[in-house]
Order: structure tokens, then sequence, then C-alpha cells
């Protein structure tokens, strides 16, 4: 399974993709949200994509939506280290 992980820390973004890497799968990774939609401009076909809520250069729906559009059959995983989505 290909998997797109999307999160702006460098470290959280190496231990999901080491975990997932370690248990047989192919790991994507984006540090931003521009950069997540590059890779699904690109054509990459993630079977999964792991997308971290916030992000500096977008922290609401806009990307959520943005991706959706961009990989309609995908599954997308929201993620936050925060208590409560609130802005």
């Amino acid at each position: 399974m290909e998997v797109l992980v999307v999160d702006d820390e460098p470290l959280i973004r190496w231990a999901i993709a080491e975990t997932l890497g370690h248990a047989g799968h192919d790991i994507l990774e984006a540090a931003s949200g521009q950069e997540a939609l590059a890779h699904l401009a690109a054509g990459t076909t993630p079977d999964v994509i792991l997308l971290d809520f916030r992000l500096p250069d977008s922290n609401d729906f806009a990307l959520l939506e943005a991706v959706r559009r961009a990989a309609p059959a995908r599954p997308i995983i929201l993620m936050t280290a925060y208590r409560t989505p609130a802005m």
C-alpha cells in the first residue's frame, strides 16, 4: 500500500514513515499542503492520505476539500496534535 504522509513536523513524518515502512508500505512525504497537492497533480495515486489538519500554508478545511478534489477516491485520515480542532 502507498501512503502519502502530509505533516509540517519532520519528526512526525519520519516516525509515521518509519513505522509504516517497516510494515511494508511505500511512503510519500509532503511537508505542506501545497507539496501534497503537487504530488497529487503529478499523478501520484496513494492508497491512503494521512493529512495534518494544521499546516503553515493551510489550517482549515480548504486543504481537505482541495485534496478531496485531487484524489476523490482516496481515503483521507485527518491528524492533529491539538486537543480540539479550534483554529
